[in-house]
């Protein structure tokens, strides 16, 4: 995208080249011209006439303001390929869609007690924490009074994130600390599919681009794909890119499945039941009769990674530094976002690669590991992800 560009503000300058000069001796050299034809008997190069020279200049210099401003702002504006900022926004607003905001994710953690005689009350404002993922600690609290009934042992709460961000939608049991004691309550955790509703970031100008491209394609509604995207896509949490479809009849003749890709966690059924009825609403059937939106189907391994750390580090470091691997393995395979690392995440159709994963582990904690190496081929997928089974990191 960034060569292309470049590529049209290039060219939008050897436009404008051809019909008026584009740089400062080319300026110059018109100025001189208009001078000589009024019959202005100077020279710009005379060393003796430090007025040609500044009038010169003062013409020049607002003239290549211009010029950039037209080639490097207004015209790549013009275009939703190129645009950026407010322009892209105003672009998308004609085409109906706005620019997502940013969102806190909300979900159930499931809180489990000692005794199931009597009731127990769960506060509002309890919060829950995860342990800390390179260098950070994602709290969410209870957004009501809960109650446990008699004779339950567990009960779900709805809970919310301290901030908004894309962050905060960890995967299954990251959240499992109660940093304040609640009597009687010995354990919680967010369970398989437990995001209500998604965190996510502002939207980037990348992703309402490709929402606002789809929405375009959309007028011509024989393209079936297109239709389902812009739709599903409105959704929060739900990028355009990581939509996927299966027509290979999943459950009948004539029927098709929306696979949904999150960068970390897996949405509830509820979270994937309003997008079922908002496709139900607009009678679609361009994929089918039956057509139902998923999560992407994940197939769990059984990883282990061995490792041995620099000499030196403190019992501390140590147990630090376990965590950060395990946390970024975890990023790469989607059970939390990798903030602030650069780490490649799996995808469907695609060769998961340990060795680059290896390479990415040692750029991050360069300085800590001395070696590090796994026991595990690569995973080829076809339309679904790896995701973890079970994960071992040793200290050898």
């Amino acid at each position: 995208m960034s060569d292309d560009l470049q590529k049209f503000k290039a060219s939008v300058k050897t436009m404008m080249a051809e019909t008026m000069p584009t740089d400062e001796t080319g300026l110059k050299a018109k100025w001189q011209l208009v001078g000589d034809e009024n019959g202005v008997d100077v020279k710009a190069e005379d060393s003796f006439n430090p007025f040609w020279r500044m009038l010169s200049a003062l013409t020049s210099t607002p003239v290549l303001w211009l010029i950039d401003f037209m080639s490097e702002k207004v015209m790549p504006n013009q275009y939703l390929k190129y645009a950026s900022g407010d322009a892209l926004q105003d672009i998308a607003w004609g085409m109906d869609v706005e620019k997502k905001t940013e969102k806190k994710c909300q979900v159930m953690i499931t809180f489990t007690r000692v005794e199931i005689d009597g009731t127990l009350d769960v506060p509002v404002d309890t919060w829950i924490h995860s342990p800390e993922i390179n260098g950070v600690i994602y709290k969410l609290r209870t957004l009501a009074l809960a109650q446990f009934a008699i004779g339950e042992l567990e009960i779900d709460i709805l809970c919310e994130a301290e901030q908004a961000g894309e962050a905060y939608n960890l995967g299954t049991g990251y959240y499992h600390v109660l940093p304040k004691e609640v009597s009687g309550v010995i354990a919680v955790t967010n369970k398989d599919s437990s995001i209500v509703s998604p965190g996510q970031d502002e939207e980037s100008d990348e992703d309402l681009r490709a929402r606002t491209r789809d929405k375009w394609s959309t007028q011509y509604s024989w393209h079936a794909d297109v239709v389902y995207r812009s739709i599903v896509s409105e959704f929060d949490g739900v990028d355009s890119d990581a939509i996927w479809f299966d027509r290979a009849t999943p459950r009948s003749e004539n029927s098709a499945d929306i696979l949904l890709l999150f960068e970390a966690g897996e949405p509830s059924q509820t979270f994937l039941d309003s997008i079922n009825e908002e496709i139900k609403s607009n009678e679609l059937t361009g994929l089918g009769d039956d057509v139902l939106v998923k999560g992407i189907s994940r197939i769990g391994q059984d990883i282990v990674c061995n490792y041995s750390s620099v000499p030196g580090l403190t019992d501390d470091q140590e147990t630090t530094l376990k965590t950060d691997l395990m946390n970024f393995i975890g990023a790469a395979f989607r059970e939390n976002t990798g903030s602030g690392w650069s780490v490649t995440k799996t995808q469907p159709y695609d060769d998961f690669s340990f060795g680059l994963l290896t390479h990415e582990m040692f750029s991050a904690f360069s300085g800590k590991i001395k070696n590090l190496r796994f026991e595990n081929d690569d995973v080829v997928s076809e339309l679904w992800v790896p995701s973890i089974q079970t994960l071992a990191v040793n200290k050898i």
